[in-house]
């Protein structure tokens, strides 16, 4: 995406929310929350009998000034029926926007998750007053239901703001001078605001230092990292301590690391033989040999992780710099198409070049019946190894399919008017070959890494019942998610832009697959029967992608602020520090469900400790290679996650 659509995202935060009186006196609203403790032993809530109400204040601000308090009850009960069970209840029928009841979904999710439990152990409420919207009520939500797990008390006098992401990081929010004003005027004493965020400006276009601001109030301001330390600013108490596994135990072992070595060689031979094409027929475009150089750097990064034994980033860059020599080379060849249909008149030549570019070249159907012809799994890492791989066979499709679309959308049009591309049209059918790069990259990754799956460990049987569970709730989470992307960064684009919504919806690559991934069952039916185990293993994979894709668009165009040209190479982090924080929790949070997974199944999957190696070196570059490893991280967390659920039901 171009820097010049993505730099109006960072002022699309509309209302926000935070925190308010609880139903009994809290701690001493002087002291604040206190410090964060060390992880040391793991922690899985209890389920509780009858329903749990928290009173809490939700932050917000006018645009044009003008700051409150809006009150709402959080209740979090048993669920007898194991379905979830998330609702918001209104005083006036659409009293509560969209961006609200997702947050109110992510807040369920993240704060149960969050204690070891999961969505379906609880039903969970929010009952709101007045016409609110925004999405930046999520911290409080989520500390606000996890205190209603723990039976923890509030204060009264605490409230905060902040919205929440994917690894329960506290991410950026709007109009934060104007919203302490008016909680200061309520009389609240302790007040959070997301970390890296203390000097704002109000609706004046004053510089405002938060706790400055919270001081002259009589009150006290606390920056607010993670889901943990919101808790503590609501509770005034440390959460519940955590165990998180030593780096150690996210190491591969011997067998799979000659595994990942070995297929890492065949991503080589595919470099090298679209390198050698590319320099056979180039013709003059600055743009497609920098972008081989791009490949060539992905693949000398790969041969020195290779030679630092580290095996799963040394295959992830090879990978990847196979995936920009394709791409490379089939644009140079859509050009050279395109000059010859202008040339010879003959706009049919393109048309020809589509059928053969998009007639399966990819191998997506050869994947998927790699995969399907798999035995059933009889461990829960083979489980995962199959849920992983359908997850990157499905993302595979779905770019293939936006990449015909995007084709369909300018190149054949633009042949008939003589070849007169404009800047737009000339991104979206570079877009468009992008796509086919990527969906090659997705297709043989799948089939490489569904063999990464050596352990057995305790009894498992596959359940159907079980998998649709935890499959619905993982979709749920990417339907907010979806949500909060179509009102927070897609409307406004398209409000301010002038653009067709259709537009965005294809070339933002996030997107693209969360919607795709969204709608999988479309995708299934060419490839597998419905009502089968299979069927069951890819659906999950199909949430698990459109969860972390979705996730990822957040993040990178609201919570970190990533400008990134329509190739999709993030460019710049506006806000750096909130990356950073990301990582360094995303990593953490990695370990902590691998702890988890240790205990409930004898090991950490080897697919988790895949995706954790590559993050931890993608961590190590520059931003571009930082923001993917975020989504390396929670690929990591939520594959150790689904190991402990799939644990559950065996």
């Amino acid at each position: 995406m171009r820097s010049s659509l993505a730099r109006p995202l960072l002022a699309l935060a509309i209302l926000s929310l935070a925190a308010c009186p609880g139903p009994k006196p809290g701690p001493d609203p002087r002291t604040g929350p206190g410090p964060e403790p060390r992880p040391a032993g793991n922690v899985v809530a209890d389920l509780i009998k009858v329903p749990r109400v928290v009173k809490i204040g939700a932050l917000y601000y006018r645009q044009g000034g003008g700051g409150g308090v809006s009150p709402v009850k959080i209740t979090v009960g048993p669920n007898d029926d194991k379905v979830a069970e998330v609702g918001v209840r209104e005083q006036w029928i659409g009293g509560t926007g969209g961006q609200m009841k997702s947050s109110v979904w992510v807040a369920a999710f993240m704060a149960s998750t969050a204690l070891g439990r999961e969505l379906v152990d609880y039903s969970f409420s929010a009952s709101t007053t007045g016409f609110v919207d925004g999405p930046s009520a999520g911290a409080l939500f989520t500390a606000g239901m996890m205190a209603a797990i723990t039976g923890a008390q509030v204060n009264p006098q605490a409230t905060m703001t902040g919205t929440v992401n994917p690894d329960g990081s506290v991410g950026p929010v709007g109009g934060i001078p104007d919203k302490f004003k008016g909680a200061l005027k309520l009389g609240y004493k302790v007040l959070g605001y997301p970390v890296g965020q203390r000097v704002q400006k109000d609706a004046e276009g004053n510089l405002v230092d938060l706790e400055e601001l919270a001081s002259q109030g009589g009150a006290k301001a606390f920056p607010v990292a993670t889901i943990y330390d919101a808790y503590r600013v609501l509770t005034g108490q440390n959460p519940p301590t955590r165990f998180i596994v030593k780096r150690e135990a996210m190491r591969l072992p011997q067998a799979a690391s000659d595994y990942l070595i070995k297929h890492a060689q065949s991503w080589q031979d595919l470099q090298r033989k679209f390198k050698d094409l590319f320099v056979q027929r180039r013709i003059a475009n600055q743009e497609a040999i920098s972008r081989m150089n791009i490949s060539q750097r992905y693949m000398q990064s790969a041969l020195k992780q290779a030679g630092e034994k580290q095996a799963a980033s040394a295959y992830e860059y090879a990978s990847r710099g196979a995936s920009f020599a394709f791409t490379t080379f089939h644009y140079q060849d859509f050009l050279l198409q395109l000059k010859t249909a202008v040339e010879t008149k003959d706009p049919a030549l393109l048309q020809k070049k589509a059928q053969a570019l998009f007639s399966g070249s990819v191998g997506s159907k050869a994947t998927f019946e790699r995969i399907r012809k798999l035995p059933p799994p009889v461990s829960v890492d083979q489980a995962i190894a199959q849920i992983g791989a359908y997850s990157l066979a499905l993302e595979n499709m779905a770019y293939l399919d936006g990449a015909a679309e995007l084709y369909r959308y300018a190149a054949i049009a633009k042949a008939r008017a003589q070849g007169q591309l404009t800047s737009t049209e000339a991104n979206m059918l570079n877009r468009a070959i992008t796509y086919m790069g990527v969906a090659q990259g997705k297709a043989v990754k799948a089939g490489h890494l569904v063999g990464l799956a050596f352990q057995q460990g305790r009894k498992f049987q596959l359940s159907n019942e079980r998998l649709k569970s935890i499959s619905s709730q993982i979709s749920q989470m990417a339907a907010a998610n979806l949500a909060y992307c179509d009102t927070v960064i897609i409307d406004g684009l398209v409000q301010q832009t002038k653009q067709p919504k259709e537009l965005f919806q294809l070339t933002i690559t996030n997107y693209l697959a969360a919607s795709k991934n969204a709608r999988a069952s479309l995708v299934m039916n060419r490839v597998l029967n419905k009502g089968s185990w299979q069927w069951s293993l890819a659906e999950l994979g199909a949430a698990l992608s459109s969860y972390l894709h979705s996730s990822m668009m957040l993040t990178k165009l609201y919570a970190v602020g990533a400008f990134a040209q329509m190739g999709g190479q993030v460019q710049k982090v506006g806000r750096e520090q909130a990356l950073l924080d990301m990582l360094r929790h995303a990593e953490e949070s990695a370990r902590q469900a691998a702890a988890r997974a240790e205990q409930a199944v004898g090991y950490v999957p080897l697919l988790s400790r895949y995706f954790y190696e590559v993050g931890a070196s993608m961590r190590q570059s520059g931003q571009t290679m930082q923001v993917k490893a975020l989504e390396m991280y929670w690929r990591s967390s939520l594959l150790s996650q689904i190991a402990v659920m799939l644990s559950r039901g065996a």
